[in-house]
């Protein structure tokens, strides 16, 4: 409908409205037992496990030490991607047919030991990027000079096994109560 001047100057328009009826095409509702309550509805949500489990294992991959990575057996299904190696061939044989072990079990106690010490060193870096420096900092009130000295304090109660078992919020309740025992002995030392 387009609108002249004339109709304009009448200042009165009529509209006729005829009434139609459309035909659309069957639509099928699902069934679902939402209640219209977000908060509600939100927790019978199935949860979506398969993006949890690949991030968990992208977090596992990435905490992984590359040389551990490196020395991981190869299983039957993979020997294709093995990079092949010349097979060595001796000049001469020479000795009484026999062989003697050279320290296996000290080579794998020495790569446990290695792997403690870098999980050791690296852990309050870890510690105080997964959880905030405005955690230690701010709400702890832990001075940045005794941040290391704060974790090393902490370690009998065992923060580390809580954060690498991911419980972290019981982790965040360890390390409220031990700061403020922490932050008294820092007090009482001055």
């Amino acid at each position: 409908m387009t609108i002249s001047e004339k109709d304009i100057e009448k200042r009165t328009i009529n509209i006729f409205i005829v009434r139609k009826t459309y035909l659309l095409d069957e639509v099928e509702i699902a069934q679902h037992n939402l209640t219209g309550n977000l908060h509600i509805d939100a927790k019978q949500i199935p949860k979506d496990t398969i993006s949890e489990l690949v991030a968990n294992l992208v977090s596992e991959i990435r905490s992984m030490d590359y040389n551990a990575i490196l020395d991981m057996p190869i299983g039957e299904d993979e020997i294709h991607l093995q990079k092949g190696v010349a097979p060595a061939i001796p000049n001469s044989f020479s000795g009484l047919g026999m062989s003697i072990p050279l320290g296996n079990k000290n080579d794998e106690r020495i790569k446990k030991i290695k792997k403690e010490l870098e999980l050791a060193k690296t852990f309050p870096d870890k510690l105080r990027i997964t959880i905030g420096e405005n955690f230690f900092f701010n709400i702890l009130k832990i001075p940045k000079d005794k941040y290391y000295n704060f974790i090393e304090y902490c370690k009998f109660v065992g923060i580390e096994e809580l954060f690498y078992e991911n419980k972290h919020l019981e982790l965040i309740r360890l390390l409220k109560e031990e700061s403020i025992l922490y932050l008294k002995g820092l007090k009482t030392n001055k």
